[in-house]
């Protein structure tokens, strides 16, 4: 549908079209309810867009430069839990990225580096206790099931087309390969984060139960 807002902006199918050139704070209704306010300059996002569900609790709240996400990013649930906050730069994830679960528990930290997993990662049970921990090396591969050659392609962080079976032993190769989804869509990028060092994995009382090394490489010792 078409909406219209206050400094002559008309939303089409979702885009902006932009009919003066926008300065400070626009307003996005839809039924009479604030579904988002975003702070405009030269035209651009600059500053803090906030998101509501139509209950009118916030949904999100981004931050941009130049239509760009760089800095804080919260997500909501339409109860006011925080669901995730993280970092971003230039477009990207960077920095600590946290998860929580709709009980506002933790259940997840990630630090990226443009986009990318890389150093210490935790990941939590619903009771808060430790599910398993380690460091992602900060190298990954994308695989892609190839529709014309019925192949499944497997580039790594250089995009450099590589053989599993030649860079990876049996172990390890059978591990990427679990962690693509049961129906794997044809020329879907899907992408596997290298580990590094030791992961410990632990029940949910906080006992652990294994240990598992990876080679700088990726390769499971």
């Amino acid at each position: 549908g078409t909406l219209f807002m206050p400094n002559k902006i008309i939303l089409i199918n979702k885009r902006y079209f932009h009919l003066d050139t926008l300065e400070g704070w626009t307003t996005l209704l839809t039924d009479g309810k604030e579904i988002e306010r975003t702070y405009f300059s030269r035209g651009l996002r600059n500053g803090l867009s906030i998101f509501r569900y139509s209950s009118g609790n916030i949904s999100e709240i981004k931050s941009y430069v130049n239509d760009t996400l760089n800095g804080l990013y919260m997500r909501y649930n339409d109860s006011g839990m925080v669901r995730e906050q993280s970092y971003y730069l230039n477009g990207k994830k960077n920095g600590v990225s946290s998860n929580f679960n709709s009980f506002g528990m933790i259940s997840s930290t990630l630090s990226y580096k443009l986009g990318i997993p890389i150093g210490t990662a935790t990941y939590y049970w619903p009771n808060g206790k430790i599910k398993f921990k380690g460091k992602y090396s900060g190298s990954y591969l994308r695989l892609k099931f190839n529709q014309l050659t019925n192949k499944l392609e497997v580039y790594n962080s250089s995009n450099r087309i590589i053989d599993l079976n030649k860079e990876f032993n049996e172990k390890t190769k059978t591990e990427i390969l679990k962690s693509l989804p049961s129906a794997i869509l044809p020329n879907v990028d899907y992408f596997y984060y290298l580990k590094a060092g030791k992961w410990q994995y632990y029940d949910n009382r906080g006992q652990i139960q294994i240990i598992i090394s990876y080679s700088t490489s990726g390769n499971i010792k």
